[in-house]
């Protein structure tokens, strides 16, 4: 198949991320998993959403993607809505917490923006993929460069007209399984 490749709407299948504030601070006082448990435990038709792109991300591999995350997201915020995710490589910021439950440090991607357009290249370089056969799936103005990179892009419950006008496709949907038929090649056109 290809390689398919996505930003932050795997994140924004969940409404209302935690900032990094309150994570560091519900970390030092114990109650992070509550809160995460809140987030991981809002529904679309009775389903977790974080468990919707977890279905959509198994499906596209089994269809023989290579899934990769190039976000300029958190890997906290990844790891915490879907523990072990089903992908091959993740591109994102990295915090770490000492013992305490403090920031020990940090390391920003230098993928984000024009950023994530080189990172998709090298991936693509690297696994042998041509760019044609790339898909991406991305939601705001940050994604625009790769988009317009990929041999294909998704912009999925957009806020930016650039992006749209990128994309070869745009879904509006609370649920991410529903850009799979574009990438599966069963979609049709722009909506």
């Amino acid at each position: 198949m290809g390689a398919w490749c996505i930003g932050d709407p795997l994140l924004g299948a969940v409404e209302h991320i935690p900032t990094i504030d309150t994570f560091s601070s519900q970390r030092e006082t114990g109650d992070i998993g509550a809160s995460i448990a809140l987030r991981q435990g809002e529904r679309d038709h009775g389903t977790p959403r974080a468990h919707l792109g977890r279905e959509a991300l198994t499906q596209l591999r089994q269809a023989g993607a290579r899934a990769v995350v190039i976000s300029g997201t958190l890997d906290l915020m990844l790891h915490t809505l879907l523990p072990d995710p089903p992908l091959d490589e993740i591109y994102c910021n990295h915090i770490a917490f000492d013992g305490e439950g403090r920031i020990a440090h940090w390391q920003a991607t230098p993928f984000d923006m024009e950023g994530k357009a080189t990172c998709l290249r090298a991936v693509a370089l690297r696994e042998g993929i041509p760019l044609a056969r790339c898909a991406f799936v991305g939601d705001s103005s940050n994604d625009v460069w790769i988009a317009r990179t990929a041999g294909f892009a998704v912009a999925f419950n957009p806020n930016s007209q650039e992006l749209e006008g990128a994309c070869q496709a745009v879904v509006r949907s609370r649920d991410l399984r529903d850009v799979l038929p574009f990438l599966l090649g069963t979609g049709t056109n722009k909506n």
